[in-house]
């Protein structure tokens, strides 16, 4: 039969390697994908110029979160 001191080791012991093995596989992933953007906290623009239609530009808007694009044309450069 086991001493408390032995069972605590053990137990400490493969807390520790598990502890390990999870720490490794969370490195992993963080280095497979790691952050985009160099600044923090800025986000690419939502707006983009895609196209011409007489003499406009086709713009296309995208909201992050969601899988949706909205195109509107800007005729605001060919006003005299």
């Amino acid at each position: 039969m086991q001493t408390d001191k032995e069972a605590f080791m053990e137990f400490a012991r493969g807390a520790a390697v598990g502890l390990g093995i999870v720490g490794l596989f969370v490195l992993l992933i963080y280095i497979q994908n790691p952050k985009p953007s160099p600044q923090k906290g800025v986000e690419s623009p939502r707006f983009e110029v895609v196209d011409k239609y007489k003499g406009c530009d086709v713009v296309r808007w995208e909201q992050k979160k969601l899988a949706e694009y909205k195109y509107f044309l800007d005729c605001s450069g060919n006003r005299p």
